[in-house]
């Protein structure tokens, strides 16, 4: 019986691929499958893939044509047969430990989700450091299991590769990877934290998040405002999400601090006028009274302005200030 399958999407990432695919390979769990899905790579990472798929046959490796990394995940998740999923990115790595310890804990406690830690690592120094607030993961960890509706501040977590799911949780859930958009990891983190039932973490920094790469959509997003956008689709698409489950007034808090640092940090970093006024517009469309009135209770600075200037439709204001912001606080 296959207990995880591993799925990892991939494009042109070769001269990470070997740390990648070595670190699932040597997992102490041994009862796993590796679905390495190419998505119209060009820089010869099919052929290593191909190469790793002879030397172990847990590693299948299936091909797309630049699709993206939404549908990558998809097509491998047609395709797996294990008890549980867990997603990796192609240009990081894991713990050896890492899927032995979650599958461990959620088998015992029959959860929709099991997480692990996460650490940030840095390719030009080698240097890691913690990435997940260790002081309430430890909380986190003392109980057996719990849900989100107990602990909304979970959901600031996004991330889909530091977890495990169950599968069959999944499909009776109709939760896919959303496709043609960036930071589709958002919108699937609300989904499954907001309907899960048993969730239990492991207090561990098991993966391994490389930086400083250029690979990422957070590497490179301060370059252009391609995929800016996206990630304020994401948040529309999760609060209509949780709104649609009856759930938003639970989640309100933590969901609001999330939506409205992520569009900060991107309204500081944007190229183009434009794109801060389409976020800008979309942060004012979604965002009611009541949201307001919390928000000028939130202990942050930047987001108490960036608020007040949102509520007030103030647009050039808060541009200019968005602009003096980042030169002095990139």
């Amino acid at each position: 019986m296959i207990k995880v399958s591993i799925i990892i999407p991939v494009f042109n990432t070769k001269k990470f691929l070997s740390q990648c695919i070595d670190s699932l390979k040597k997992q102490t769990l041994n009862d796993i499958e590796i679905i390495a899905v190419d998505d119209g790579s060009t820089d010869g990472s099919y052929e290593l893939l191909m190469e790793f798929s002879k030397s172990d046959n847990r590693i299948k490796v299936l091909k797309n044509t630049r699709k993206g990394v939404g549908a990558a995940r998809n097509t491998g998740f047609d395709y797996a047969e294990g008890n549980y999923i867990g997603f990796v990115d192609s240009d990081d790595f894991v713990e050896l430990s890492m899927y032995e310890k979650l599958y461990k804990k959620a088998i015992l406690n029959d959860v929709d989700i099991a997480i692990g830690g996460v650490s940030l690592y840095y390719a030009d120094t080698k240097k890691e450091e913690g990435f997940r607030p260790e002081d309430l993961y430890a909380k986190y960890e003392s109980y057996p299991f719990f849900n989100a509706k107990r602990f909304p501040e979970i959901i600031q977590n996004i991330g889909i590769w530091d977890r495990i799911y169950k599968k069959s949780f999944l499909t009776q859930n109709a939760i896919f990877n959303t496709e043609d958009v960036g930071f589709e990891d958002h919108f699937f983190t609300m989904q499954t934290m907001a309907l899960a039932d048993r969730v239990c973490v492991v207090n561990e920094p098991f993966y391994k998040y490389r930086k400083n790469v250029g690979t990422s959509l957070t590497d490179n997003e301060k370059k252009n405002d391609k995929h800016k956008l996206d990630i304020i689709e994401m948040g529309k698409r999760s609060k209509l999400f949780l709104k649609g489950e009856y759930v938003y007034p639970i989640f309100r808090k933590p969901f609001l601090f999330y939506q409205f640092t992520t569009a900060l940090y991107h309204e500081k970093n944007v190229v183009s006028f434009s794109t801060f006024e389409k976020i800008f517009n979309v942060l004012k469309e979604l965002t009611d009274l009541e949201d307001y009135e919390y928000l000028k209770t939130v202990n942050h600075n930047g987001v108490n302005r960036f608020a007040s200037f949102v509520e007030k439709n103030q647009l050039l204001l808060c541009y200019f200030w968005c602009k003096k912001e980042a030169r002095w606080n990139p």
